[in-house]
């Protein structure tokens, strides 16, 4: 009998520490909820604020290279009237019809560079197609070599004539170095002038050279101040940073037109429109 009076107490003390227990609880998850009905919009002022004062920051960081990327034209340097691009086989088949759409306003497509020909063999599968094309569409043409240091440069020049990339009215020809590849800076600079004076006096036209702008003055200099310079220099508000005179200037090669589905170098000559057609009746 005592033992059955003991659970009786014992079941019904345990019913009164349930009630209280769930009654405590009850109470804390009351006041929690009204707590958090009291935090969460001073949290959503939080993360408001952080946005509108802290990611218009982070944008202001993002690289130049990267913006140039998004829009190139959002660096064109709109004092230079005349532009042009230059192309060779990675540009592939271009729809000719389109060449002059996609251009900033105020920037007409007036000239177009081909590429020709490469060290004593190569010679781009493109180039007659573009070449044809360019001139159908309005635009001066010009043609280049890929100069290469380590290969003879007389016989690259007639390699580079024996298409005739020169006629009158054309752009003058033009020689693309880049790289010395593992030739003395002294004979490269010879190598280059042979090729230079048998160009000009095959065709009674100057060359011009391009080139980056590291290059130039690195290995070229006053060696070819006589020679008119297309000068390669990315990422420049005005003009490129370059000692020197400069006729063209390549101001990026990560441009995007319709009528290319890669990306294509772009250029702007040193020249409003009347010096542009006082230059061109050089070549007529």
């Amino acid at each position: 009998m005592h033992q059955i009076e003991a659970l009786k107490r014992f079941y019904s003390n345990s019913s009164i520490f349930r009630n209280e227990t769930y009654a405590y609880l009850h109470a804390v998850s009351r006041k929690s909820s009204n707590l958090i009905w009291w935090l969460l919009p001073l949290l959503l002022v939080s993360v408001f604020i952080l946005v509108r004062f802290f990611a218009p920051k982070f944008s202001d960081h993002t690289p130049a290279s990267s913006q140039f990327e998004q829009g190139w034209w959002q660096l064109y340097p709109q004092e230079y009237a005349i532009i042009g691009i230059d192309i060779s086989r990675y540009q592939g088949m271009i729809r000719w019809k389109e060449i002059k759409e996609g251009f900033p306003p105020g920037a007409e497509l007036r000239f177009c560079y081909v590429k020709a020909t490469e060290g004593i063999t190569i010679t781009d599968p493109y180039f007659f197609r573009n070449w044809k094309a360019a001139k159908k569409e309005g635009l001066k043409r010009g043609a280049y070599h890929f100069f290469r240091t380590r290969e003879d440069p007389i016989r690259q020049a007639e390699h580079f004539l024996r298409l005739r990339p020169y006629q009158k009215g054309d752009l003058p020809p033009v020689v693309d170095i880049e790289h010395l590849d593992g030739v003395s800076v002294r004979i490269t600079r010879q190598r280059l002038l042979s090729f230079l004076q048998y160009v000009e006096r095959k065709t009674g036209i100057r060359p011009i050279i391009y080139t980056y702008a590291s290059f130039y003055e690195s290995y070229l200099g006053d060696a070819f101040k006589e020679y008119p310079l297309w000068v390669a220099h990315y990422f420049q508000p005005n003009a490129p940073r370059i000692s020197r005179d400069w006729l063209f200037w390549q101001f990026t090669d990560k441009a995007q037109i319709p009528a290319i589905s890669g990306k294509v170098d772009v250029n702007v000559f040193r020249g409003d429109s009347i010096q542009w057609n006082n230059w061109l009746r050089e070549f007529k």
